[in-house]
């Protein structure tokens, strides 16, 4: 959690951009940490900044992220899937229905975990939701239940080919993680969407319709800093929606 946590705050305070965020191959590692990566431990004993982490793409292979993301005994590219379709995309699949009894695969040696969640998009009362969530999320199987990198799953090769699915994308597919963040990056509505969310953080509410206006500001001043993530919090908190307070 503190890897993340610096990781976030740096970016912020460097003024890098949504690409780093969802791309950034550093991070910050001390020496109970340096081992999970397989790399040598920076030096002075507490957290420091690492270049070119292996296997490290942006917040979402964070193992801080992904491990909250799973089960205990398996990946979930439900879990994973539904946080980047609701946290970078600001849509939420539909909800299950009532009578639908959920149930996680169950781990088998003879199946990977995509084979055993495939299930979901052959099934009609399963396809519609499951559509929005598991594609986004297949990069990430090249990550375990832990967040640690891996080649394989129960002895098969990892097949990371996923779909930008109901985005804007010319071309929806994503077979790396670094692909994932790199195309999630480039789309205006995750660009957006990564604007809602501060503005719902800074103010306390979702937008309305007297907040248009000042959101449609931000989202062109964000795209013409280059994402600049830093100048998106300075343009909320300087805007006069956020600092003047309106009596009804």
């Amino acid at each position: 959690m503190q890897e993340a946590d610096l990781f976030i705050r740096d970016i912020f305070a460097r003024g890098d951009s949504l690409t780093t965020l969802l791309t950034g191959k550093h991070s910050f590692l001390d020496a109970e940490l340096a081992p999970f990566y397989g790399v040598q431990a920076p030096a002075g004993g507490g957290f420091a900044r690492v270049e070119a982490v292996p296997f490290r793409y942006g917040v979402l292979t964070m193992p801080a992220i992904l491990a909250v993301l799973a089960h205990a005994d398996q990946s979930a590219p439900v879990r994973r899937g539904k946080f980047i379709r609701e946290q970078f995309l600001c849509t939420s699949p539909p909800d299950p229905p009532n009578n639908l009894v959920i149930t996680v695969p169950k781990v088998t040696p003879e199946m990977t975990t995509r084979q055993r969640f495939e299930a979901h998009r052959t099934q009609a009362t399963c396809a519609g939701c499951h559509t929005l969530m598991d594609p986004l999320a297949m990069p990430l199987e090249f990550y375990d239940e832990v967040g640690r990198h891996r080649d394989t799953d129960q002895g098969k090769p990892i097949d990371g080919r996923g779909e930008l699915t109901m985005t804007s994308a010319v071309d929806p597919s994503v077979s790396t993680p670094e692909e994932l963040g790199r195309k999630l990056a480039e789309l205006p509505e995750v660009q957006d969407c990564v604007v809602f969310q501060w503005f719902r953080f800074a103010s306390g509410h979702t937008e309305e319709a007297a907040d248009g206006c000042m959101l449609d500001e931000l989202k062109t001043r964000f795209k013409g800093s280059g994402q600049n993530l830093r100048d998106l919090l300075l343009g909320i908190a300087t805007s006069d929606a956020f600092r003047n307070r309106i009596d009804m």
